[in-house]
């Protein structure tokens, strides 16, 4: 695994090791489908069901959502994939991470993503990246394979 990869594999995990939060909407997600339930319930995601071509026309649409701080687009509808035979098994949700323009909640997508509450600022959201880069990160154990001595 890459350097880089592996870096950002543990930021992650020591994020969200040191996370406690409360429950509800305002607290991190436990997963992904989790944190695409909340977005959609905060209206903060706009389905796009109209046919979209995953390779140029996706990732374009997705930068104009970065560029314009819109709400984050999540395609249901790929070229390529039959909905109908697939049941909708190819989805894409761009810009995860993007800002939001509800007010006083500019961060809350990123703020949610490490942990923190969805009315987190900016400073707070840096200086937990800053607090967890300081933690060693967790210990990673890979099974054994049978090749093992």
């Amino acid at each position: 695994m890459p350097l880089i990869q592996r870096s950002i594999r543990h930021l992650s995990a020591r994020i969200l090791a040191t996370t406690s939060h409360p429950q509800g909407h305002k607290s991190a997600a436990k997963s992904f489908c989790q944190y695409l339930q909340e977005l959609q319930d905060e209206n903060d995601v706009l389905t796009i069901t109209k046919e979209v071509d995953p390779h140029l026309e996706l990732g374009s649409i997705t930068r104009r959502v970065y560029e314009n701080d819109e709400k984050t687009p999540l395609f249901e509808n790929l070229k390529g994939h039959d909905r109908a035979k697939n049941n909708s098994l190819f989805r894409i949700l761009g810009a995860p991470v993007g800002i939001s323009k509800v007010p006083g909640q500019k961060f809350d997508q990123i703020a949610k993503s490490i942990g923190l509450l969805s009315t987190a600022s900016g400073q707070v959201i840096i200086q937990k990246i800053n607090d967890v880069k300081k933690k060693a990160p967790p210990p990673y154990y890979r099974k054994k394979s049978p090749q093992d001595p």
